[in-house]
């Protein structure tokens, strides 16, 4: 719903000064797909789905699980992101349609999508609530109403304050203070996914 350009005033009285582009988170994520196109001439997301979908461990470990899914159904991908700006990330994705072109804001979504995506919301905030999280910060990093390529999906980004968590200092400043490797607590988000369904039986 952000617009192209926005009319610039230096003061209440006088006509505008100019425009300027308005910031949208979402156009970080465009400018991710500009660049590794231009750099590797393939597309982004697809490429980060099937690294997503086919993750291997860090530390080499067979003994563990390896996989970043915590929920997944045929239209949004609930995960944990191998690289995280913040203590106890998770991230909802809508998956493509029609193998390359991923749905990039709500409009661009039909119901069974926005099912989906209500579902993976009401998921991921039970598996933080079951880890112990207080408060949960939650981002849309949606395309541009005017961006007609298919490249870019609608992305939620869920931060949790924890209990003795560093908290947004340390996050704000991108300092990557985990503790644990991430496709641990994406176990531990199943187990907590299990439980609550155990809950509400």
């Amino acid at each position: 719903m952000i617009p192209s350009t926005i009319a610039a005033y230096t003061d209440n009285y006088s006509p505008p000064a100019g425009s300027y582009t308005p910031f949208s988170s979402g156009d970080m994520v465009q400018e991710v797909i500009e660049q590794y196109q231009s750099i590797h001439n393939r597309n982004f997301f697809p490429d980060y789905l099937e690294a997503t979908m086919k993750n291997k461990r860090m530390d080499g470990r067979n003994d563990l699980d390896d996989s970043l899914i915590v929920w997944q159904d045929d239209k949004v991908l609930l995960f944990v992101p191998k690289a995280q700006t913040s203590q106890w990330e998770l991230q909802l994705m809508t998956k493509p349609i029609k193998s390359t072109s991923f749905p990039g804001n709500v409009l661009e979504t039909d119901l069974a999508t926005r099912s989906s995506l209500d579902n993976g919301m009401l998921k991921a905030q039970q598996a933080l609530a079951g880890r112990g999280a207080q408060m949960v910060t939650a981002i849309e990093y949606s395309k541009r109403l005017t961006l007609k390529s298919g490249t870019q999906p609608l992305i939620y980004c869920f931060l949790p304050k924890l209990p003795q968590s560093p908290g947004a200092f340390s996050e704000a400043h991108l300092r990557f203070i985990n503790g644990h490797y991430p496709e641990d607590f994406a176990a531990v988000c199943r187990q907590s996914q299990s439980d609550a369904g155990d809950n509400q039986k």
